[in-house]
């Protein structure tokens, strides 16, 4: 909320979201979403596949929104190579011009930057440094926030960057969520103690959890101490991410239900 208002009013915030698969990263950056759409920030959510073809995948997604809104986005034109200067350059430039540009500011919502093409990852790291070059500029027209998901924390922090790690629910916490996502059903305690420990704390596992539970039992019966937890794969691992990543967020969520 801080890095968003700060946004809106001129200012620039650099947040980093780690955790592993599960930990709520995406959940996380849908609710930055909403929070901007609902300050009226023109804001552009980006999930990176692993892997593929795919190039510049971020300056062509600002252009498609530039198209949609109506608004100028000239700052991106630096990037062609026919402005001549090496890539590095050619995004300093871009990075600079957008600042200048005079436009609402813009939220960028990266999710799985960790597999973020050549192309997007300069202009990312372009944006950043500019950020904290200006940090001591009070009077900076245009404002601009990145919020980042990656599973591992930055190695070296830019400047004027907010990190946040995700890490497991305490068994507090992913009893108070397990309950919460169960809704009218009731769960006898042990039932409870056995999911929670299951899950590990992990936030898309109580999910899977309560949603094998709420189909199994929603037509109402009392649920057995002795009900087994319902069988799961396990959550994608970093080996087997490439196709995983491919999907967007809410086709992510029609997969694990499925």
């Amino acid at each position: 909320e801080q890095s968003l208002r700060g946004a809106a009013a001129g200012e620039s915030a650099i947040v980093w979201l780690s955790g592993k698969t599960g930990s709520g990263k995406t959940h996380t950056l849908m609710q930055a979403r909403l929070a901007a759409q609902l300050r009226g920030l023109h804001t552009l959510e980006i999930s990176f596949a692993g892997g593929g073809d795919a190039s510049a995948v971020l300056a062509k997604t600002v252009g498609m929104h530039r198209r949609a809104e109506t608004h100028s986005c000239s700052w991106l034109e630096p990037l062609d190579p026919r402005h001549g200067g090496t890539p590095f350059q050619r995004t300093q430039r871009a990075a600079e011009a957008y600042f200048s540009e005079a436009a609402p500011p813009l939220v960028f919502l990266l999710d799985d930057y960790d597999h973020a093409e050549t192309e997007s990852r300069i202009l990312v790291e372009a944006l950043m440094a500019e950020c904290s070059r200006r940090e001591k500029q009070p009077n900076q027209a245009r404002g601009l926030c990145i919020i980042l998901a990656t599973t591992r924390a930055p190695k070296k922090k830019p400047g004027r960057c907010r990190t946040l790690h995700l890490g497991p629910l305490d068994t507090t916490d992913a009893r108070k969520l397990l309950l919460t996502l169960l809704g009218a059903i009731s769960l006898p305690d042990e039932v409870v103690r056995r999911a929670v420990i299951e899950a590990g704390g992990n936030p898309l596992r109580l999910r899977q959890i309560s949603r094998a539970l709420r189909q199994e039992w929603m037509q109402g019966g009392d649920i057995p101490r002795t009900v087994e937890m319902p069988d799961f794969p396990p959550v994608p691992s970093r080996a087997r991410r490439d196709v995983w990543m491919i999907l967007q967020p809410f086709d992510r969520e029609v997969a694990e239900v499925l």
